[in-house]
């Protein structure tokens, strides 16, 4: 009786013991949030050819609303920003592939098809595609954007989306809308189309450049995580939510956005 209630004390032990690991040892994906913290960073891809909400200012320095907003989410949750820059096509294989950053957070639009394979914050900016023509154009309305080549950058909602006004072959895809807006202005293409506040700044910066009617779509940009990462979304999210609540996110938006 006494082996019996001995083995039983020590299976006891021994499951207290288990339990006290798996409880603050045992490391699970949610975990990355407190490695953030640990390391006292949060490392930020974005593309920073998308002015005004990532772009290099012409002392070189890395500014825009996103990199505004970056910092400030940082500093919620109590850690330092690092930032790391790279073209589209490599921004989210940095993130989702090759775990090179925590976090993107440059301008990127919610949608169901990218939502499937990673996750989304609660949205910080609603957005709309706008099309852009040079003067000259005899253009009034999307529709006479029909049969007309449409710029776009590649792999971007502004593709799916001029894809639905001409005919899918007419739509020209380019690496960033710097070389975009390079062919707009040679001739080589007839639109481009562009998120709402990109565009307003394109038209505002280069007088050829002219807005043509209003946005034809509603979009919001998120911070985009691995789909595992649940609590470092939720601790974003509240972040996101904070900013939203002071005020900051309005500030952003006419310090970025409303003074062009």
């Amino acid at each position: 009786m006494k082996k019996i209630l001995l083995i039983l004390i020590i299976l006891i032990i021994v499951l207290v013991f288990l339990g006290f690991y798996f409880l603050f040892f045992k490391k699970t994906p949610q975990d990355h949030y407190w490695q953030i913290k640990k390391s006292g960073k949060i490392i930020i891809g974005l593309e920073p050819l998308f002015a005004p909400f990532e772009f290099y200012d012409k002392e070189g320095n890395l500014v825009g609303f996103d990199v505004d907003l970056a910092k400030e989410i940082a500093k919620e949750l109590g850690v330092q920003p690092e930032f790391k820059v790279f073209s589209w096509d490599e921004l989210f294989p940095a993130l989702l592939v090759k775990k090179e950053i925590d976090v993107i957070i440059s301008a990127v639009s919610i949608t169901p098809e990218r939502a499937k394979i990673m996750a989304f914050s609660v949205p910080y900016f609603m957005s709309g595609q706008i099309a852009l023509f040079k003067e000259g154009k005899e253009l009034k309305t999307i529709e006479d954007l029909k049969g007309k080549k449409i710029g776009v950058q590649t792999d971007t909602t502004s593709e799916l989306e001029a894809k639905k006004i001409t005919n899918p072959e007419l739509v020209i895809g380019f690496q960033n809308y710097k070389v975009a807006k390079e062919a707009l202005l040679k001739g080589e293409i007839d639109a481009i189309l562009v998120d709402f506040a990109v565009g307003k700044k394109m038209a505002a910066e280069n007088p050829q450049i002219k807005i043509l009617g209003e946005p034809i779509t509603q979009e919001f940009y998120g911070v985009v995580l691995r789909k595992d990462e649940k609590e470092l979304l939720a601790k974003i999210n509240q972040a996101i939510e904070n900013l939203k609540v002071s005020g900051y996110l309005k500030l952003l938006e006419e310090k970025w956005i409303q003074k062009d």
